[in-house]
């Protein structure tokens, strides 16, 4: 609905990899960080790459 809306990727993925989807995860925040990136938002992009990493 609001596909610019960088902190709910960033959310998201969060949620998803706690409860245990990895790979939904790892959608989602490829998803977000290029909306990251398309909006400018570098910081929220290098976060998500950050969770990225991590799973």
């Amino acid at each position: 609905r609001f596909p610019d809306h960088v902190p709910a990727y960033f959310r998201r993925g969060q949620l998803l990899a706690e409860d245990g989807d990895s790979a939904a995860a790892r959608d989602v925040l490829q998803q977000g960080m290029l909306a990251a990136r398309r909006t400018g938002d570098d910081h929220a992009a290098a976060e998500m790459q950050e969770l990225l990493e991590s799973l």
